[in-house]
């Protein structure tokens, strides 16, 4: 574990809310049992994490991922400095997690009537009198209340939410004893000028409160709306490891920002978490057993280092392997000059599946050092950097494909994707979606 493992020392601090076994979990078809969920808490306090939203007081019939609350807390290890949160919606689970021992209640109260009522039960005006009296049966308890705002940047139900309607929400809740308010992107649509917009907005009436963020990364832009956030003083963040979760009454709410993906940035950015980016990586990898499933965070598939790509990926003038037909021209940058190849004589355009400009053979270097862009050619293994095998092949196109799939072995990790760049923005509606209208 490297010195800056968990941040550059003596940096400016950000502090990370683990939501995984909570956040993370609750949208999951699988069900961790008791011991797995004490098991992912546990190793998340060993890899530095001090706040953890660890369990939720629902009624298990509601979100049965979550059955088993007061066993998961009656199991954690206690260690001075970590908070364990427990989300209570109202004042039955409230009276569970004060029960069960938690160190900090969070209620989550929506901007929007369309989600509350289908995820809650009641309007928002609801809420907010049930969180007034949730504070005063908190009052002498020594137990920490935070709120938060669920739906706050847009709603699967009602569509787009004003932010008058998120500010005078954080207003209602600036009136109780909360000490700190977060703002949620439920369904992850949210970007980076509403971020800035809303945080100004809410700063004003928190009454000084810490301001604390909650982003799902559905489209692409939960990192760039973190960061940002950092950028106008936000300091709390929440995300769930591997890059699991979602709510299981919001349709098309995909998983928060993973963890390890977001130690990664903001270590990078020179901020100090105190959470092991290694730690967090492994315990992703880890929860993606238990669960059956790919983490959907990159960390644990790319690595930490950057790469040297002048090493790793560069142009060779050497022939392709024999029997292979190249479909590309040779590059003259390795001495000598560019020849065409049988495929390609006469052609000066692009290689047809949008692999480089003509006269690029892109190789890896290594065991063999064979050109690596061949049309049909069989797996070729070579050796990235002398550690870890990496493979490339250009597989058989589907009818409707007019290119190939390439598979990516590094690191033990299988990357399948198109030489073009994917957009997952096209497999989802656009912001944010309105279900009564579709």
């Amino acid at each position: 574990m490297s010195a800056d493992d968990r941040g550059p020392e003596g940096a400016e601090h950000v502090e990370i809310v683990e939501v995984g076994p909570r956040d993370g979990l609750q949208n999951e078809s699988t069900v961790l049992s008791v011991e797995d969920r004490v098991e992912l808490i546990d190793r998340a306090v060993a890899a530095g994490v001090r706040r953890i939203e660890a369990v939720s007081f629902v009624h298990p019939k509601r979100v049965p991922q979550m059955a088993g609350a007061e066993e998961v807390m009656a199991g954690v290890t206690r260690v001075p400095g970590v908070s364990f949160i427990g989300l209570a919606l109202n004042r039955r689970g409230l009276d569970r997690a004060l029960e069960a021992g938690v160190s900090e209640v969070n209620v989550a109260v929506p901007a929007t009537d369309g989600f509350s009522t289908r995820n809650q039960g009641s309007t928002v005006d609801a809420m907010l009198d049930s969180l007034v009296e949730m504070d005063r049966a908190l009052e002498g308890t020594g137990v920490p209340l935070s709120v938060t705002v669920s739906t706050a940047f847009g709603c699967p139900f009602d569509g787009e939410v004003a932010p008058e309607r998120v500010v005078e929400v954080v207003r209602r809740i600036a009136d109780t004893g909360a000490v700190e308010i977060a703002l949620a992107d439920t369904i992850g649509v949210g970007v980076p000028a509403q971020v800035r917009d809303l945080l100004r907005r809410t700063a004003e009436v928190a009454g000084g409160r810490t301001l604390r963020c909650h982003f799902h990364n559905t489209r692409n832009t939960g990192f760039a709306n973190a960061l940002v956030a950092v950028e106008k003083g936000v300091r709390v963040l929440d995300s769930s490891l591997g890059g699991f979760g979602g709510c299981p009454f919001a349709p098309a709410a995909t998983g928060n920002i993973g963890t390890e993906d977001l130690l990664y940035m903001l270590h990078r950015s020179g901020l100090r978490t105190g959470v092991s980016l290694s730690g967090a990586a492994a315990l992703g990898d880890w929860m993606g057993e238990r669960l059956g499933k790919r983490p959907p965070a990159y960390l644990g598939r790319a690595g930490a280092s950057p790469p040297d790509h002048r090493r790793v990926l560069r142009p060779r003038s050497r022939p392709a392997r024999r029997g292979a037909r190249r479909c590309c021209l040779r590059h003259p940058a390795g001495g000598g000059r560019a020849r065409e190849s049988p495929a390609t004589r006469g052609s000066r355009q692009p290689c047809r599946w949008g692999w480089g400009t003509p006269g690029v053979a892109w190789t890896f270097p290594g065991v063999d050092e064979r050109g690596a862009c061949y049309s049909g050619a069989p797996w070729s293994p070579t050796r990235w950097n002398g550690i870890a095998a990496a493979r490339i092949r250009t597989a058989a196109r589907p009818p409707s494909s007019p290119e190939p799939a390439v598979a990516t072995q590094t690191t033990g990790a299988t990357l399948w994707h198109s030489p073009r760049v994917p957009s997952t923005f096209s497999l989802l509606a656009a912001s944010p979606p309105v279900l009564a209208r579709a």
